[in-house]
């Protein structure tokens, strides 16, 4: 699934009274648009992609923030390691 589509369903679904949204398949190459749907929306958005690589990059101990892709990734170095 192309980048666009991943925008077009975040527009789609928002609401005023939601706190995020989620965009669940590996398959949607939605990485490149989280930052500017975030932008535009307000609120965080997580893909699965995303989560994956946070999660790993946690398990490794990564605490260098990662810009571009959203703020989950660019809060690496604030969260507290496990």
């Amino acid at each position: 699934l192309e980048a666009w589509t991943a925008w077009d369903l975040a527009r789609g679904i928002d609401t005023r009274d939601g706190q995020g949204i989620g965009l669940a398949c590996t398959n949607w190459k939605s990485m490149q648009v989280l930052e500017q749907i975030e932008e535009e929306l307000g609120k965080p958005v997580l893909s699965t992609t995303q989560v994956c690589i946070w999660a790993a990059l946690r398990m490794m101990n990564e605490t260098q923030a990662i810009t571009g892709y959203g703020r989950l990734l660019r809060s690496l170095d604030l969260a507290p390691q496990g």
